[in-house]
């Protein structure tokens, strides 16, 4: 992908292993995160504080932003967004010593991170905050079960703060049934999975005569 910023952060969007293009993706979409506080268009009233450079065409919209910069809609960062508080939240939940310095490096813009410490961002990433067989939906999946819409709000890098403990423990709870079916719906799969390997087997040797030649043995 040739979009400005993609290039600019030396993110790798295609190819690479599934897990490698979510944990870019997310690095994306934190910086983009960064840029929509730092360029003026959070807020309620952003619009109007640069109204006339709207109607005269010299700023852009974010949606018009998002397409030229990454080369992806608001919407498409926004789900970026939620894979990546997902990821925040199995790391606070995590056990692993290495997780609370992570959630503070996902907290840096990465524009401000150096190549090697951007890259070595995504491989932590992939093996702390990310399982095999995640994909953006079920990411998503568990973002929204932890944040319903009632007002709740991601929680930040802080691992526990005093004041949002039971917070997440709430949240872990929520999470807990998604976890669960995800983890039923994989061990399934799994085994469905190596079922059909052993039919093709199965199949394999009888169409080359060597089923034949094992039972005579």
């Amino acid at each position: 992908m040739n979009a400005p910023l993609v290039q600019s952060l030396n993110l790798r969007i295609k190819g690479g292993s599934a897990s490698e293009r979510i944990a870019s993706l997310i690095v994306l979409a934190l910086e983009l995160d960064h840029l929509h506080r730092k360029q003026g268009y959070a807020g309620i009233g952003s619009w109007q504080q640069f109204r006339e450079e709207y109607k005269s065409g010299e700023r852009l919209t974010w949606l018009e932003f998002c397409k030229k910069q990454a080369g992806f809609t608001d919407t498409a960062v926004k789900k970026f967004l939620e894979c990546g508080e997902a990821v925040k939240l199995r790391l606070r939940l995590s056990r692993d010593p290495s997780a609370k310095d992570l959630l503070w490096a996902m907290e840096i813009p990465p524009s401000e991170h150096t190549k090697e410490q951007r890259e070595n961002l995504i491989v932590r990433i992939v093996e702390l905050g990310l399982t095999p067989g995640d994909t953006q939906t079920y990411l998503r999946k568990e973002y929204r079960a932890a944040n319903p819409k009632n007002g709740t709000k991601p929680l930040g890098a802080n691992p526990w703060p005093a004041d949002d403990g039971d917070e997440l423990y709430k949240k872990a709870l929520r999470l807990k049934p998604v976890v669960e079916k995800e983890s039923d719906r994989r061990e399934t799969e799994r085994r469905e999975h190596l079922a059909r390997l052993a039919m093709q087997a199965l199949a394999h040797l009888k169409a080359t005569g060597r089923l034949h030649h094992l039972n005579k043995k």
